[in-house]
């Protein structure tokens, strides 16, 4: 996966998921169950051969995704 990969984020209100996806293959998932105040995660489900960089989740909003043992 390059450098330059597009990493999306969707909200599946139906499935009551979060689904991620790079260069629109998908790599995550994360479930909820909604109350009237707030949200709760129930299950993720992550790629093994994606990651998240520490430093890229804790920069300014910009997150980049990096093949696993590539860092």
């Amino acid at each position: 996966m390059s450098t330059d990969a597009v990493v999306q984020i969707s909200n599946n209100e139906a499935g009551s998921r979060y689904v991620a996806t790079v260069d629109g293959g998908p790599v995550g998932t994360a479930a909820y169950e909604r109350s009237s105040d707030s949200i709760t995660f129930t299950h993720t489900v992550v790629d093994p051969d994606v990651e998240v960089t520490e430093s890229a989740a804790t920069s300014s909003g910009t997150h980049s995704t990096t093949p696993a043992g590539s860092t």
